[in-house]
């Protein structure tokens, strides 16, 4: 495999690494945004309330739980909710990086291709963990009275949306990885020829 100073420098036109920088600043924007929106919901408004108002809307049988305002309640249900949201966030910011390179000109780079997988796995990870997050915070509403098992069926479209993003591009990814081998080894052959014939 070659290293990062071996992989050829591409320059992208002007107007290509303007874009590439537009989408760094859209893509950083938009994770920092929505998460200073986030925590300023979970600490300045009724972030908590509204979500327990959810749930009891969705699983009525919460009607007949006490479910605690503060404590450890409020705090498990503040860090679940950060790790629903965490996946998002992060392919946000890797996805930035990736166009930073493409900026520098280490398009063929293969920190590009192992980006890109982290971002599709991340995108899956965001499709799948509110089915993992949401029986984890009935469990924990419920836990100090009589602990409420619940088990998540069915997807939700904008879930099966995201999961098939994520998985369409982790195919890419590994097709670059594999086209980006084959060249190396072309290349790595080439240059054995060559080097016997001299």
């Amino acid at each position: 495999m070659m290293d990062e100073d071996e992989v050829p420098f591409t320059r992208l036109t002007p107007g290509l690494r303007i874009i590439c920088i537009l989408t760094i600043f859209l893509l950083v924007a938009s994770a920092l945004g929505e998460t200073i929106m986030f925590l300023y919901s979970w600490f300045f408004d009724e972030a908590y309330s509204q979500l327990v108002q959810g749930y009891i809307s969705y699983y009525t049988v919460l009607e007949e739980y006490t479910i605690p305002t503060r404590g450890y309640v409020y705090l498990g249900t503040f860090l679940l909710d950060c790790l629903n949201q965490l996946p998002y966030y992060a392919a946000m910011f890797c996805a930035a990086f990736l166009f930073l390179n493409f900026y520098k000109g280490k398009v063929w780079w293969y920190g590009n291709v192992v980006l890109l997988r982290s971002v599709a796995i991340l995108l899956i990870v965001d499709g799948v963990s509110p089915y993992i997050l949401s029986p984890l915070q009935i469990l924990l509403f419920t836990f100090s009275q009589r602990p409420m098992i619940s088990i998540y069926v069915g997807f939700t479209s904008d879930a099966v949306r995201v999961f098939i993003i994520g998985f369409t591009l982790l195919v890419f990814c590994w097709v670059l990885a594999e086209a980006r081998y084959l060249f190396e080894e072309n290349e790595y052959i080439l240059k054995k020829g060559s080097q016997r014939k001299t």
